[in-house]
């Protein structure tokens, strides 16, 4: 469509037949920059592919409204490198803001660790919904050392993505300055939903419980898919960012740290003494692993720490074995979390001991 020198207006809206596929070339970009009417909302069903030189300028910030609807695909962190024009331009860059640009973006998300002055990032509502694009079109991969510190710091929004936290070989490999970062952190939250969000999700929950049961008794099908979009729709939108992988990669740089808060995290596995048994825990006075569904092991393995008796804030994972009469040793708690609500859990053997026994 680039050889089209004198179009002046390109609208193909609606083309819902038409499977488009193409790669935002320079030439391209600036091809649709300089139409005066583009409308091409929603064409490109599985995504297009950024140039390295295109990614760039996405990252420096120039329009690219001309995309709304659409995915744009990362490229690859090896075909950035081969690019030196674009790899200085990238590290020049240090703020990212593509907060509801109106495009989503997919692909690994590597290649942002090229960019290696950044000091903010936010790519806020701009990840693409599992349930509705094609795999390809998903934002993946090993988030790099410098976003990982920025998201601890506050300082890096990927709401709606579900991606890898750099393992213990990637940070042996990150510069001086951010394994620095890393062990200044002291308040590690990494948890999924704020108060708000939370509490929304547990209204249509309870929504979804009772529409099931007037499903049963009157075949109301129809209000049950409502309310399932629904809660996805805040899941994907409102969440943090949601990590999968081992537990222990997340915590292995820190260097003294109050508070671990991963509630919600679902897809972290691990054991629960890859954080107690940390040397950093001894200064832990808060820990949350609520609905942490892979996360397993016993209270005791809390509870057994000579720091337990400074905790005040105590979130277990759904899976976790013992019973409350364990939680002896924590005489400061204010704040229990029993496996964060979660419908299928130890809960009930917990509890299971009569209070005689406490």
């Amino acid at each position: 469509v680039a050889g089209c020198k004198n179009l002046r207006e390109l609208n193909v809206q609606g083309c819902t037949h038409i499977y488009l596929r193409g790669r935002v070339t320079a030439e391209l970009y600036d091809f649709l920059a300089g139409i005066d009417d583009t409308n091409i909302e929603g064409c490109f069903s599985e995504g297009l592919a950024l140039s390295p030189t295109t990614y760039a300028h996405l990252m420096e910030g120039k329009d690219f409204s001309c995309f709304k609807d659409n995915i744009l695909i990362f490229p690859s962190h090896d075909e950035t490198e081969q690019d030196q024009a674009a790899v200085e331009r990238l590290r020049a860059v240090e703020i990212v803001e593509l907060v509801e640009e109106g495009f989503k973006l997919a692909g690994d998300v590597s290649v942002l660790g090229i960019c290696d002055r950044l000091q903010s990032f936010s790519m806020a509502g701009c990840a693409p919904r599992a349930t509705r694009h094609p795999p390809r079109a998903r934002t993946k991969g090993e988030l790099p050392p410098l976003i990982f510190s920025l998201v601890l710091e506050g300082k890096a929004d990927m709401r709606g993505c579900t991606l890898t936290p750099p393992t213990a070989s990637a940070l042996e490999q990150a510069s001086d300055q951010v394994r620095d970062r890393l062990k200044a952190v002291q308040c590690v939250d990494l948890s999924v939903y704020d108060e708000v969000t939370k509490s929304k999700i547990e209204e249509l929950e309870e929504e979804l419980r009772l529409a099931k049961r007037v499903d049963k008794a009157l075949g109301d099908h129809a209000r049950v898919f409502e309310i399932r979009e629904k809660i996805d729709d805040v899941r994907s939108t409102k969440s943090k960012v949601l990590f999968e992988g081992d537990v222990g990669d997340i915590v292995t740089w820190f260097e003294r740290i109050e508070s671990v808060n991963m509630e919600g995290q679902r897809l972290i596995r691990g054991a629960i003494t890859d954080i107690t048994e940390q040397p950093w825990a001894a200064d832990l006075t808060a820990l949350s692993l609520a609905g942490c569904k892979r996360v397993r092991g016993k209270i005791t393995d809390i509870t057994d720490q000579p720091w337990a008796a400074n905790l005040t804030m105590l979130g277990l994972p759904p899976w976790v074995t013992g019973h409350l009469r364990e939680l002896a040793p924590c005489g400061k708690l204010s704040d229990l979390s029993v496996c964060g609500a979660e419908p299928k859990s130890n809960v009930d053997s917990i509890f299971s001991k009569s209070c005689d026994e406490f």
